[in-house]
């Protein structure tokens, strides 16, 4: 039997939104399960994980092309999850590392996803409000996160190393979670 190619011709953006929040959250169970016995392989399984959730994020943002404000922000999202893909193949060959790349990308993350949704308020479109306050809720518990496993490290790496799956875990299902709310949203807006 051959491989099975994914058509991004039929992928809604919706789906590939969902899709690499799916990513996110087998990258978050490995990272756990692996927790209280690390090895290299979490680098490279968190390496591979995000470097696939970019392409995704990518593809949503290229599915997004007549809507400015997705368009950029799944682009964002992509450059973003690429630069930490890299930063973990590259530079966090260590635990310690590991887990000081994770938490700056979490952190990161979590600041931009708040100001984001601020700056979408902001700019006075017609944006449903379930979804900017959704993303507020969803920066400021990224964010919460980083910091708790900060503070976690200083006592036990491991369990910070849990923390950071659990994260991963939260991030990706708030992804999967936000790609139904907006595919039901736009739907409930389309004309009947």
């Amino acid at each position: 039997m051959g491989t099975q190619e994914v058509n991004t011709n039929k992928m809604t953006r919706y789906q590939s939104l969902a899709i690499y929040g799916i990513i996110i959250v087998l990258t978050g169970i490995i990272i756990s399960s692996l927790a209280y016995n690390p090895s290299r392989i979490i680098q490279y399984v968190v390496a591979a994980g995000l470097f696939l959730s970019a392409i995704f994020a990518f593809i949503t943002s290229y599915k997004s092309k007549r809507l400015i404000v997705p368009l950029k922000y799944h682009a964002f999202q992509g450059f973003g999850l690429l630069a930490y893909a890299l930063t973990v193949i590259i530079y966090a060959n260590t635990l310690e590392r590991f887990l000081n790349a994770t938490t700056c990308f979490l952190l990161i993350f979590g600041i931009t996803e708040i100001v984001g949704a601020l700056q979408l308020l902001m700019l006075g479109l017609k944006i449903n409000l379930q979804l900017i306050v959704f993303r507020i809720i969803i920066g400021f518990l990224t964010a919460f996160g980083a910091v708790l496993i900060l503070t976690t490290n200083y006592i036990n790496s491991n369990n910070a190393l849990l923390g950071s799956g659990i994260a991963f875990i939260f991030g990706g299902i708030g992804f999967i979670v936000f790609s139904n709310l907006i595919r039901k949203i736009e739907q409930q807006a389309e004309p009947s």
